[in-house]
């Protein structure tokens, strides 16, 4: 056996740069250096049989770049070496980032907490001494925020917010949104109300209280609503309505008027269509009047203004005067004119007054007069017994007629 290995023996040493065999010893070169040493053949060949058979490494298990052997084969290692990150400030210290941050208890021999810096697996330090990671990330994975640090403090670049003098609550915060008072977390319940539009009706509409007007709130308005479009006397939103109705107009011809004071008969002689009873100052008189009506045949809203004439199937006369001789002269007319103004009506004296100066001479001032007004329905015409005097004396005048029956005609503007 011993032979036959010699034999293999001769083969290898003379690949391995063997250089000088005796019979019970050789003489070789170690490992490629000028080092030798003697060895009885049974023991290297011990030695020999152990290089070409032992050995587990891999490349996994050796630093890349570096080699071995294993097995007897050349083994070059793939084991990746950390990249630094970066060095210390005094250069004694380099560092790895971590690969992972977590915080929270993943071991099984404590119950504390920590914070978790990962690093890849199978790979060597080198260098580096430590491993690093962003104060961001330590923020993000503690759960560092304002709300959880005092006012006026600062970790991790986190500027704290809380205070203990706040004193919101739930209802005064928005629904669905979150705050934190004297360090609690409140929840809103200020409910939210988006944009509506409100049409004005007869009733009141509302806006509950205690809302988050999400959207605008809008209250119609119309153009329309003026005080020339509203009925007089009534209010609508605080604007009062000055409107009496659109305005018309209604002609007469030749309507029959009626006779409806003093005088209800006329019997064709002339007769005065006022009584007078006055004594010497003309403000003393107390007459009694002729009034003679248009009927219009309807209960207008308003009169606003009438322009009438009056006529009879006689005439109408009106003391001229009485010279000094004591002859008496008249003027005579066929018809009345006659005017109603609503603005300047109101009671007798305040209506203006058709009148007539009677005068023929310097000597006689004279006048005859009457006016018209508005009530139920009808436009009158009211006569007045009117003071004169003359050298001769004085006396009352009024208009006289021999007419019989009378008509009325004319323009009435109405509402």
């Amino acid at each position: 056996m011993k032979k036959i290995m010699f034999i293999t023996l001769l083969i290898y040493f003379s690949i391995t740069n063997v250089f000088a065999l005796t019979t019970n010893e050789v003489l070789y070169d170690k490992e490629g250096t000028d080092i030798t040493s003697t060895e009885a053949l049974d023991e290297l060949y011990d030695k020999l049989h152990i290089c070409s058979t032992e050995g587990n490494a891999t490349a996994s298990d050796i630093l890349g770049g570096k080699t071995a052997y294993s097995k007897g084969e050349k083994v070059t290692g793939t084991i990746p070496t950390m990249t630094t990150a970066g060095t210390t400030s005094d250069g004694k210290a380099k560092h790895v980032d971590a690969s992972q941050v977590v915080y929270g208890n993943y071991s099984n021999d404590t119950s504390n907490n920590y914070l978790y810096l990962g690093i890849a697996k199978h790979t060597y330090t080198g260098e580096n001494t430590h491993v690093r990671t962003s104060e961001s990330e330590v923020v993000k994975v503690l759960g560092i925020t304002g709300e959880k640090l005092a006012k006026g403090q600062t970790i991790a670049g986190v500027s704290g917010t809380y205070t203990s003098d706040a004193n919101a609550t739930a209802n005064n915060i928005l629904s669905g949104k979150t705050a934190y008072v004297n360090g609690n977390k409140l929840t809103g319940t200020i409910g939210s109300k988006g944009a509506t539009t409100y049409t004005p009706s007869t009733k009141n509409q509302t806006i509950t209280a205690g809302q988050y007007l999400s959207g605008t709130q809008t209250i119609k308005g119309d153009a329309n609503l003026v005080a020339s479009n509203i009925k007089k006397g009534t209010s609508i939103f605080g604007v009062t309505g000055t409107y009496e109705g659109d305005i018309k107009v209604k002609n007469y011809r030749n309507v029959v008027a009626t006779v409806e004071s003093y005088y209800k008969e006329f019997k064709g002689s002339y007769v005065n269509m006022a009584n007078e009873t006055c004594g010497a100052n003309q403000n003393n008189c107390n007459s009694s009047y002729s009034t003679i009506c248009l009927n219009l045949g309807f209960t207008p809203s308003d009169i606003i203004n009438a322009s009438l004439q009056l006529s009879g199937d006689g005439l109408f006369r009106t003391t001229r005067g009485v010279d000094s001789a004591g002859i008496t002269t008249y003027r005579y007319l066929s018809s009345l004119p006659g005017i109603y103004d609503k603005a300047l009506a109101g009671s007798s004296s305040s209506l203006p007054n058709m009148q007539f100066d009677n005068s023929s001479n310097s000597n006689t001032s004279s006048m005859s007069s009457y006016y018209i007004d508005y009530n139920n329905s009808k436009l009158c015409y009211r006569f007045i017994a009117t003071y004169w005097s003359n050298v001769a004396g004085s006396a009352h005048n009024a208009f006289a007629t021999n007419s019989t029956s009378f008509k009325i005609s004319g323009t009435v503007v109405y509402r």
